[in-house]
């Protein structure tokens, strides 16, 4: 039909091909226009030959005077049967009376499937490509083979002329030890071991950077400090006890090993210490240093205490044990603390037990749970591909992609989109500018605020984290302005959250600490907050502490982290205090302090 058709119209091959595709899915298309009868039905005659379904519509012709402009068409046809019908005059949308359509959505799900259709044959591209990479790899051996093969029979043939001619080795040595085949061979020797000679020498020989001392021994009248700092450290050493034990310095490698600013203090506590010569006082020194990084500080000063926290009791184990995105949060937890296996075994774990209630829930909820399995797969395949495991990066990423072209709820197929673009941006830079495209197309069809605001941010998030600072600030702008039109209070509280947790996550404390302020000072006067806008509050606090502590500012994230396991233990709903605290579980173990983020991941639940 295509190549019976391109004849037929006198149009280039970029337009042929929209007015192919427009077919092809059944759209209506005008082929031409203001030409005579006998050749309407000449060019009718051979669109229908070849398998069309055509028609021919006469030209409407108007008596209205130039003043009062052209006539309207009061009828409407149906984008789907083509059904000619009067346009409805009351305000409601046109429905068709043969097959029931409605005009506007029918577009709307028209473009939907388009997009589905284009991103079917995209894959199908891929697919066929990755076969002929597998073709010429093939064929790409079997070259290999025959080449092996022939010159294994060349170098049969080469041992049997010698055979045949009576030569020998010595006959070949004899060659070698020829002056002017001789002398270049081992002049090329000694060059290369003298080489190899001056290598070793620069190895061995070569004088090696003294290393920084610090020495601490005992004299007559206390404790004598000798230090060597590092460039910038300044030292204040105080304190001796004129009988006592050697000092502790292992502060003062610490700062060694650190290279950063600081300070270290000798104190001299009165404590008593039992030893073969008596009682004596001990002298011990401490030290602190700036600027430290978050995995080191979460290693020597814990980031939360959690001695209080208190067991999961009965009503959350059975609810995190039935909950579908609790096990998905889970599977976050153990991706940020490197288990894969037990994240890939909780996926799928969460994947079991949705398909027991996939007749109760809706197509909505299916692409909510999808997008987070998006989301999990994505991430797997990143680090997989972090530890040069290619092939199984490959197949979470394929996993993953199939997923979203399933799901049809705008809102959510553009967050996991984006998701799936953020976890491929260092791997395949291209196709994830693909993704991110394409889900900034799909939120076109969102007209909801609060979804808006949602996948504004989501996807602003994501391009922060990428390094696409200047269009994430622009969506965030979006999404800010988005939350300020909701006229729900509410609900508008709840986005304002939401957002607040995004721009944490794309490491903007500046703004994540204005829109916390203004929510707390709107909802101070409130008796009783929804449990929705208390976890995005939790979320936020936990994502604002993660910066804070990267930063160095460790008191602070310890208050932030504190407020975030208040507000999340607070939550009534036990599958929402399980997501909370996995959440805060996870951002404290990517801050260093994996100790109380085991304790927070048990209490949320028991976990098979």
């Amino acid at each position: 039909m295509r190549t019976a058709l391109q004849p037929l119209l006198k149009c280039n091959a970029s337009a042929f091909q929209d007015i192919f595709h427009s077919i092809s899915i059944n759209h209506r298309v005008v082929l031409a226009e203001d030409i005579p009868k006998p050749k309407a039905e000449a060019l009718f005659n051979k669109l229908t030959s070849i398998g069309l379904n055509c028609r021919i519509d006469p030209m409407k012709l108007t008596l209205a005077t130039l003043e009062e402009g052209p006539a309207q068409d009061e009828r409407y046809y149906c984008p789907a049967c083509y059904h000619g019908q009067p346009r409805a005059t009351d305000g409601r949308l046109d429905t068709c009376e043969r097959c029931g359509i409605v005009g506007r959505n029918y577009e709307e799900t028209a473009y939907l499937r388009a997009a589905i259709d284009r991103e079917r044959r995209r894959l199908q591209g891929l697919k066929d490509s990755e076969e002929d990479n597998d073709c010429d790899s093939r064929e790409a051996q079997e070259a290999k083979r025959r080449a092996l093969a022939q010159e294994k029979l060349l170098e049969q043939a080469r041992r049997q002329a010698e055979k045949e001619l009576g030569i020998r080795f010595y006959h070949k040595l004899r060659f070698l030890l020829k002056p002017e085949v001789l002398y270049p061979l081992l002049g090329s020797v000694a060059v290369g071991l003298v080489g190899v000679g001056l290598l070793v020498w620069q190895i061995w020989f070569q004088p090696k950077p003294e290393p920084l001392v610090t020495n601490a021994r005992l004299v007559s009248q206390g404790v004598q400090v000798t230090i060597t700092p590092p460039p910038g450290l300044s030292v204040n050493v105080a304190g001796a006890s004129p009988q006592g034990a050697p000092a502790s310095i292992q502060a003062l490698e610490a700062a060694e090993a650190g290279g950063s600013a600081g300070s270290v203090a000798a104190s001299n506590p009165d404590s008593t210490a039992a030893g073969s010569a008596g009682a004596g006082k001990t002298t011990t020194a401490t030290a602190t240093a700036s600027g430290s990084s978050s995995g080191s500080s979460g290693a020597a000063t814990p980031l939360l205490n959690i001695d209080k926290l208190a067991p999961p009791n009965s009503a959350s184990v059975q609810a995190a044990g039935r909950d579908p995105q609790v096990f998905a949060s889970l599977a976050q937890y153990q991706m940020q603390i490197g288990d894969l296996k037990a994240a890939a075994r909780s996926i799928d774990q969460a994947v079991q037990l949705l398909s027991g209630e996939r007749n109760n829930l809706s197509s909505s909820q299916l692409d909510a749970f999808n997008r987070m399995q998006v989301d999990v797969r994505a991430k797997i395949a990143q680090q997989h591909h972090q530890q040069r495991d290619s092939a199984t990066a490959k197949e979470y990423w394929s996993r993953a992609t199939n997923l979203t072209s399933l799901m049809t709820t705008p809102s959510e197929r553009a967050q996991a989109l984006s998701g799936l673009a953020r976890t491929l941006y260092e791997a395949q830079p291209s196709t994830a500018k693909a993704h991110f495209k394409r889900a900034i197309e799909a939120t076109r069809l969102i007209t909801e605020p609060s979804s808006q605001a949602l996948v504004w941010g989501a996807i602003a998030r994501d391009l922060a984290q990428t390094g696409q600072k200047e269009q994430a600030q622009k969506l965030f702008d979006q999404a800010t302005a988005a939350v300020r039109a909701m006229s729900n209070t509410g609900g508008r509280w709840e986005a304002q959250a939401q957002l607040a947790k995004q721009l944490a996550e794309a490491g903007d404390t500046v703004a994540t600490k204005a829109l916390l302020k203004e929510i707390a000072s709107k909802a101070k006067g409130s008796d009783q907050l929804s449990p929705t806008l208390v976890q995005y509050q939790a979320e936020a606090l936990s994502a604002l502490a993660l910066n804070l502590s990267s930063r160095g500012e460790i008191a602070i994230a310890q208050t932030d982290f504190a407020a975030a396991l208040k507000q999340a233990q607070a939550l009534p709903d036990p599958a929402r205090r399980s997501g909370a605290l996995l959440y805060l579980a996870r951002d404290v173990a990517a801050a260093g302090d994996k100790v109380a983020a085991g304790k927070l991941a048990a209490a949320a639940g028991t976990w098979q």
